[in-house]
């Protein structure tokens, strides 16, 4: 076989496989270097013969980096029609699909419904024969219609006979007598039944390779349900009345119901229709969508009365934000009672006009107008709206008011700026309010976001930041999905930004894209970012614990409250600075002052160092009638913890002290037991390093042990102090430390930060050593050349107590290889390789040993982010295999979570 014949059957092998397997939204085709590897053919001779093809029109060319080719013949048996030369030249392959998709013309196809279709595609094209569907939802919501579009998709798609039909039986038009009910669906012979005088077919028959959409299933006896049991388990039915064989039919079953059907249906039948989806009612619907059905109707109307519709904009809200218990079906034919009016008067007084008035709108209608007068929508706007069956715009946008315009041109910064510098309790708005502007998927993704951190980290949001985040990504989204908005990526803009916000904005993202499918550049952040700190900003200030220090020194307890302030990034933490010469009641009006200034709604923590100042608090406390807690002995790690604690928004000052009061007796007796403190006895004070680890202070240890061991030399450590930040350490000696090491930076001013990262892999250690040397004067040419080899294996083998470092080591690099290769910028991410491997190592030992973690998040997590999900289960499992151990799915969420604070 030649070179061309043999590239031109791969594609057609692959574009067969894809078509059969995969989604053409994501599918792409394939390169000219996949085709090389594949085959092991040259890469430019694969491409010329490729081109080549494509100018003979046998392949689609897929205009992409890199190009993509996929065969055409395939794509004509799944379109079920040729496609002329000039097509074969797409930018993507999901453009035929967009052509030529019944669902396309369904008004939400993007929004509301677009759960819901992926669903119904999935069960149409489910090999061999598609998958039996049940179809939910109140009355009116279209679940007839939606089955049509799953009927033209099946045979779109080959799943159904091109000669099938579509069947449609209402149950209910027979329910009250099940042997006519059972004979219209599966016939009758002779004499079934008086009357029966000839035998007939019923409509299973007539639906052979096609499809049956049962209506109001509910209503079925069970005669008929036990004998559709059969024809879906089996292929095979009897007449009424017939004891001869089975007939047999191949049909594909849609049913809809408005019931729930656990109740009114067999479990076995039930058990036989695998896919159940749920149709939205009009009230689930966001604003935009419903103005499109509106606006269709209205247009329906036009073109069967072939003449323009006028309405004034107040009834135009009105139909906007009308929820019939009927739904979709109910507000059709109110828009068509209303336009008979409306044509009635304009027939009576020879005006020839059809002009829709308030008076003329139902009282359900005109109770919505009063109950949305206070929404700014259309609030500028000319007084009446044309709708014309000879337009093809959904609305003269230029008739909209600011407001409006900034919905449908997507002009959204002014509206920002105005959400964030309104009165809060002007602008908040109900749920059931906002989810009548803001998609019901975006208010969910927003509100798992934000309760997500408020679990993990302590963050406390608001009603206000959940609905403007909401309605910001609802502008958002409808700018990114709109022709007209090009989308720029703009590089770096994230890169000098950290925080709790950026960490928010990026998990919203991640749910966005999941959700939407759409991709959010990094400059869109911004916005998001700047809504979650304006939002919150005053919230904090008014509902955190104020935190005073209070200490010896003329700027003892300034500097600590200075560097916890600075550490954290927010002001909670307040300084007073007694000199020797201060006497004791000048220092308690100082602190009573400060306590009248700050917000003491929550009560008060007090830090003090010795003395007359631990009797403070009680005095001041009866005095001021507030609740004070004070704690003695303060010290840089107590007024970091306890700085961090009152950050947090929903933390109670009975709970504070309840944790600093552990928190400080534990520093107390490890300093006593291990003596790990700062040696303070020494004439000289020797030059210190700290080391940090966002595990904790065990590991901190651990990592500060194995520096020592194998970074200094026994005459140079005699020189230094390395100590694990949350030891007992004044803050008056940080002048002594000289650096940072670990794998958090703890931004402590003007002293430098190694990461673990740099001493492992990088320079880090000679870094380190500059550094060191600078302080204790020795030589730098006595620096030694050294670097430290197998740095990660070794901190693995003195860490682990069950498994082989080098051998985990190597299984979790495999692992890590899959991840990085669906996230590659994690690969340029020197900390994540580090904590990951860190991690998992000590996952995998965790296993062996039965020290399972639990994560309260799990089920949140494998519902929002199944891919990463199976991602990591898929990069583990050879680990899994040579272990012989089972990683739960508890552990996974935290390699999960790991991966989603780097996205």
């Amino acid at each position: 076989m030649k070179r061309k014949e043999k590239i031109e059957n791969y594609i057609e092998e692959y574009s067969s496989k894809v078509i059969h397997t995969s989604d053409l939204n994501t599918t792409q085709g394939v390169t000219t270097k996949e085709i090389g590897a594949e085959l092991t053919l040259d890469f430019n001779n694969v491409n010329r013969d490729c081109n080549q093809l494509h100018k003979e029109g046998v392949l689609i060319k897929v205009k992409q980096k890199p190009v993509r080719f996929f065969s055409r013949r395939q794509m004509e048996g799944l379109l079920r029609k040729p496609l002329s030369k000039d097509q074969l030249l797409v930018s993507s392959l999901a453009d035929f699909l967009e052509n030529s998709d019944p669902f396309k013309e369904l008004i939400g196809h993007k929004q509301s419904l677009r759960r819901a279709i992926k669903k119904a595609k999935s069960a149409m094209i489910y090999p061999p024969n598609g998958l039996h569907t049940i179809l939910q939802g109140p009355s009116g919501v279209g679940k007839t219609t939606f089955a049509q579009k799953m009927f033209e998709y099946a045979k779109q798609s080959g799943t159904i006979d091109c000669n099938g039909q579509f069947i449609s039986f209402n149950c209910s038009e027979y329910a009250d007598n099940g042997d006519l009910l059972f004979s219209h669906l599966f016939g009758h012979v002779e004499g079934a039944f008086t009357g029966a005088n000839k035998e007939k077919e019923g409509l299973v028959s007539r639906a052979n390779n096609g499809v049956l959409f049962l209506d109001e299933v509910h209503r079925l006896s069970f005669q008929s349900q036990e004998m559709l049991f059969q024809l879906i388990d089996k292929g095979q039915y009897r007449k009424l009345g017939s004891s001869n064989d089975f007939e047999k039919s191949q049909v594909l079953i849609i049913c809809a119901t408005t019931e729930n059907l656990e109740e009114v249906m067999l479990k076995t039948l039930l058990r036989r229709i695998p896919v159940t989806i749920s149709l939205p009612s009009l009230g689930q619907k966001d604003i935009s969508e419903k103005l499109d059905i509106v606006d269709y109707f209205l247009k329906m109307e036009s073109k069967n009365l072939k003449s323009s519709i006028s309405i004034t904009h107040e009834c135009l809200k009105g139909l906007i934000f009308y929820n019939p218990s009927g739904n979709i079906g109910q507000l059709k034919s109110d828009i068509k009672m209303i336009c008979a009016r409306a044509y009635l008067e304009g027939h009576q007084n020879n005006s020839g006009k059809i002009s829709i008035r308030e008076e003329y709108l139902p009282d359900s209608i005109q109770k919505e107008i009063l109950n949305s007068h206070n929404i700014p929508l259309f609030s500028k706007m000319n007084n009446y709206i044309i709708f014309d069956y000879l337009d093809d715009k959904n609305m003269a946008v230029e008739d909209l008011d600011e407001e409006a315009k900034k919905m449908k041109t997507f002009e959204f910064d002014e509206y920002i700026r105005t959400i964030m510098g309104t009165n809060a309790e002007k602008r908040m708005l109900h749920k059931s309010e906002l989810l009548k502007f803001v998609d019901r998927g975006i208010y969910n993704n927003v509100q798992f976001a934000l309760n997500y951190f408020n679990e993990k980290r302590g963050f406390k949001s608001t009603q206000q930041l959940q609905n403007n985040l909401s309605i910001y990504l609802q502008f958002l989204y409808e700018r990114l999905r709109s022709d007209h908005f090009a989308v720029e990526f703009q590089e770096n803009v994230l890169e000098d930004l950290d925080g709790l916000e950026i960490s928010i904005a990026k998990m919203i993202r991640v749910c966005f894209e999941q959700e939407f499918f759409l991709k959010v550049p990094d400059q869109e952040l911004l916005p998001i970012i700047e809504i979650i700190q304006n939002t919150i900003d005053e919230e904090k200030v008014s509902q955190r614990i104020p935190l005073i220090i209070i200490a010896h020194g003329n700027s003892t307890a300034t500097s600590i409250a200075s560097f916890v302030n600075e550490l954290l990034g927010i002001k909670c933490c307040y300084g007073i600075d007694m000199p020797l010469s201060m006497p004791s009641s000048e220092m308690y009006d100082k602190t009573k002052e400060l306590l009248k200034e700050v917000n003491t709604e929550k009560g008060a923590l007090l830090l003090v160092d010795m003395g007359s100042l631990v009797n403070f608090s009680a005095m001041l406390a009866e005095e001021l009638q507030i609740n004070i807690v004070s704690i003695d002995r303060v010290t840089t790690a107590l007024a970091l913890e306890a700085g961090m604690k009152c950050s947090l928004i929903g933390i109670t000052l009975e709970k504070l002290e309840s944790y600093l009061a552990s928190y400080s007796n534990y520093i107390s007796r490890n300093s006593l037991s291990l003596n790990k403190g700062i040696d303070r006895s020494s004439e000289k004070a020797k030059p210190v390093i700290i080391v940090s680890c966002s595990s904790g202070t065990g590991t901190a240890q651990k990592i500060s042990d194995y520096l020592k061991e194998n970074y200094f030399q026994n005459e140079l450590i005699n020189q230094l102090e390395i100590v694990p930040l949350g030891e007992p350490f004044m803050f008056h000696e940080m002048e002594r430390v000289i650096a940072t090491i670990g794998t958090v930076d703890i931004k402590a001013p003007n002293i430098p930060f190694i990461s673990m990262n740099d001493m492992m892999f990088g320079n880090g250690f000679n870094r380190l050593e500059t550094i060191i040397f600078n302080v204790l004067n020795i030589n730098l040419a006595e620096k030694s050349e050294r670097s430290p080899v197998n740095s990660l294996v070794s901190l693995l083998k003195e860490s682990l107590e069950v498994i082989d470092a080098e051998i985990v080591l190597d299984n979790l690099r495999k692992a890590y290889k899959i991840t990085v290769d669906e996230y590659p910028f994690l690969d340029k991410n020197a900390n994540f390789y580090v904590r990951y491997i860190l991690h998992t190592s000590f996952l995998v030992e965790r296993v062996q040993k039965n020290e399972i973690l639990e994560n309260e998040s799990l089920s949140e997590l494998k519902e929002k982010f199944p891919k990463q999900f199976q991602l990591i289960k898929s990069s583990v499992k050879h680990m899994e295999d040579y272990y012989s151990i089972e990683i739960p799915e508890s552990e996974i969420a935290y390699i999960v979570e790991m991966i989603l604070e780097n996205l």
